[in-house]
């Protein structure tokens, strides 16, 4: 149990560090920049952003627990895959973290209603999609071989309900 304590206290030690990062510093400068940082009105698009973006805080948490609590492996960005998880979150999307975190980008955006944010979490995304393609994919690929192969092949990289699969 010390070594899941352990890993926990680190994946959310690194956690924190990138969220104050990503998704609080430079979003409030892009919002400081942009003039809009003053606390928006409660609207329709106050509460769906709002709503995404607890969900991707949700998201993020239940993916980082299913990890290292449940599969006693690492969610540290830093660290080697030591397990390929396919079921829980990981059977609808290969990357539910990172799929949370992009949630709470785009809720923020539209909570905001910020096109500045928007930018930030397309272009974010879209840094996203190259590391992992380029940097992420080919080490899991190497690490897990045929077994990551028909996990690529049934789960979607980031999510697409299951209606329309198959």
């Amino acid at each position: 149990m010390g070594s899941v304590r352990r890993e926990l206290l680190q994946v959310l030690g690194i956690a924190a560090l990138l969220y104050a990062l990503f998704v609080c510093a430079i979003p409030a400068l892009l919002l400081w920049s942009t003039a809009s940082l003053a606390v928006p009105t409660p609207s329709t698009a106050f509460w769906l952003g709002g709503g995404l973006a607890a969900g991707g805080l949700l998201l993020y948490v239940r993916a980082v627990w299913e990890l290292v609590v449940m599969a006693r492996t690492s969610a540290s960005p830093l660290a080697a895959p030591t397990l390929l998880r396919t079921d829980g979150l990981y059977a609808w999307s290969r990357n539910p973290l990172l799929l949370g975190v992009v949630a709470i980008l785009v809720g923020q955006a539209v909570a905001f209603r910020s096109r500045a944010l928007a930018v930030y979490a397309a272009a974010y995304w879209t840094w996203l999609q190259v590391f992992i393609v380029t940097r992420e994919e080919p080490v899991l690929r190497e690490r897990f071989g045929p077994a990551y192969a028909d996990y690529c092949r049934r789960v979607p990289r980031w999510f697409v309900p299951r209606l329309f699969r198959r």
